[in-house]
């Protein structure tokens, strides 16, 4: 998410915090969106902090709706954690949220956009939602 424009002086550029949370808590998404608010808000970044909350509630619900499988944890039978990061640079913003499943998303196969343009083209399938869409 492109923040507006900054000088090389703007207070606002060289920031960074950090937050993990249970994939399994009732409240991961809501105190996501706290910690970005609260960021954004600690650095005079207000003005886009709506689009920043909007961004990180789906990004957490992807990896709530999706929780790691248990083969996949760090620790066998340890609480699914999320680790979200909010960095900032001169009109730059980064949200990240992870999981620690390393393996990349199986991507569902959606419905044909439509059938004279799909003929035998894969890429003319296209998802309506699911893990790892963008």
């Amino acid at each position: 998410m492109a923040a507006p424009r900054a000088d090389a002086a703007d207070s606002s550029a060289g920031h960074h915090r950090a937050l993990t949370l249970s994939a399994d808590s009732r409240d991961a998404v809501r105190a996501a969106r706290e910690m970005v608010r609260g960021s954004l808000q600690d650095w005079g970044l207000e003005r886009i902090g709506d689009d920043a909350r909007l961004a990180v509630s789906e990004l957490v619900s992807n990896v709530v709706q999706h929780a790691v499988p248990d083969n996949c944890l760090a620790q066998p039978g340890a609480r699914r954690r999320i680790d979200i990061s909010v960095m900032t640079w001169p009109g730059l913003l980064c949200i990240g949220v992870t999981d620690e499943d390393s393996a990349p998303p199986d991507l569902p196969v959606g419905d044909r956009l439509s059938p004279e343009l799909a003929g035998d083209f894969p890429e003319a399938l296209l998802p309506e939602r699911g893990r790892g869409l963008s």
